[in-house]
């Protein structure tokens, strides 16, 4: 726990059950889409990296029983990919929105 702390990442019971931090804060959706628009690339390199690093595990050190766990993390880890484009989508959506909401009046 004090590693996801010491990065910034509360793993308390409230915030594990709470709402999604970055929906929640229009900055930080705005952030989150920004870096997905200008850096998509380095942040699918640094994701493939993991994964790369977990498959190896996989193929030389894991036995039968730890396999399907570490598929599991490598499909979560590769979600995250699409966390990125669903908050880019959202905040276009919102943008379109309220685009809309201000040529109506």
């Amino acid at each position: 726990m004090r590693q996801l702390l010491d990065k910034g990442i509360d793993f308390t019971p409230h915030q594990v059950v709470g709402d999604d931090v970055v929906m929640a804060d229009e900055q930080m959706l705005s952030l989150v889409s920004a870096a997905w628009g200008g850096h998509s690339k380095p942040i699918i390199a640094v994701v493939q990296s993991r994964i790369n690093s977990i498959g190896r595990e996989i193929l030389l050190t894991c036995d039968a029983l730890e396999v399907p766990l570490l598929r599991k993390v490598v499909i979560e880890l590769a979600a995250i990919l699409t966390d990125f484009e669903r908050y880019a989508g959202e905040l276009e959506r919102r943008k379109a929105a309220g685009k809309e909401d201000k040529t109506t009046y």
